[in-house]
């Protein structure tokens, strides 16, 4: 399975070059006007804190124009997912773009909410998280920053007690599920826009750690192929000591509505929001004694 990934990441850096000898480098568009699209996809491959594919369901607006004189656009980014075992996730965030006057930069904030469910050892359990994001977007690169901070982090799958000792001594053993907190930090940059391909390459570095003991700190790596503003193709490379190594593939279709095709591929006030979707979960024994 995983040469086959290796084998679309060969062909995601071939779509990647061809588009750097694009004849024709569109430069980037500051004055647009709304947008909003919709989109499908599925994500193939483990991931960090979770070990199933997912579908994806996307709706993404932008209600306001920006203009090159300066202005406040704000965004709605709505997600719904269904992993391959039926259980789900999804995201509701809202946040804005602002484009200083006269300036080549953009500067976004966004607040998330995460929804998860997962199901273990005959038990159902819901996960809420809350995050944080700022974006600086410009031509030459972008930066995301993201927090992730659950809400109720701890859920209890199964518990045994060994208490059959002399002066009440006893040994607990708690198998738990964790949402893990962390933090982000993404490097983002387009390689070329043309009216057939547009190609943008990221690297992440991510923190999430559990408040006892185990902590995942490691790296990604993003590539992101769109055809004809309307097919896109990605590829995700992600390692840390606890999650590992995990290879992904996303395929989908992505339908725009309002403003300029160009814009759509190439303005940096239209790019995705860039977080990790899913809350990241383990699950770990908890020991607990009175000797």
């Amino acid at each position: 399975m995983k040469k086959s990934y290796f084998f679309i990441f060969g062909l995601l850096f071939f779509f990647s070059l061809q588009a750097e000898i694009c004849t024709q480098e569109k430069k980037c568009t500051w004055g647009s006007p709304t947008l909003s699209c919709i989109g499908i996809d599925h994500t193939f491959g483990d991931g960090i804190g979770y070990c199933d594919g997912y579908t994806s369901f996307r709706y993404l607006s932008f209600p306001f124009c920006m203009t090159s004189k300066g202005n406040w656009n704000p965004f709605i980014d709505l997600r719904f997912h269904v992993f391959d075992d039926s259980q789900l996730a999804g995201n509701v965030g809202m946040g804005f773009r602002y484009m200083p006057c006269f300036k080549d930069y953009i500067l976004g904030f966004n607040l998330f909410y995460d929804y998860r469910q997962s199901e273990t050892c005959g038990c159902s359990f819901d996960f809420h998280q809350l995050g944080l994001g700022i974006e600086f977007l410009s031509c030459p690169i972008d930066i995301y920053l993201n927090a992730y901070i659950p809400f109720d982090n701890e859920k209890v799958m199964c518990c045994c007690l060994f208490d059959d000792y002399s002066d009440a001594y006893y040994l607990e053993r708690k198998l738990v599920q964790v949402g893990f907190p962390g933090v982000s930090v993404e490097f983002g940059r387009q390689f070329c826009c043309s009216p057939c391909i547009d190609t943008y390459i990221s690297a992440q570095g991510y923190l999430f750690k559990e408040t006892l003991c185990e902590t995942a700190f490691g790296g990604l790596f993003r590539l992101n192929t769109f055809f004809k503003n309307f097919l896109f193709l990605e590829g995700i490379i992600s390692y840390d000591p606890l999650f590992e190594t995990n290879f992904q593939v996303k395929i989908g279709l992505n339908f725009c509505w309002g403003g300029k095709s160009c814009d759509r591929a190439c303005c940096p006030a239209y790019r995705p929001i860039l977080r990790h979707e899913i809350i990241v979960l383990n699950e770990f024994c908890k020991w607990k004694w009175n000797f």
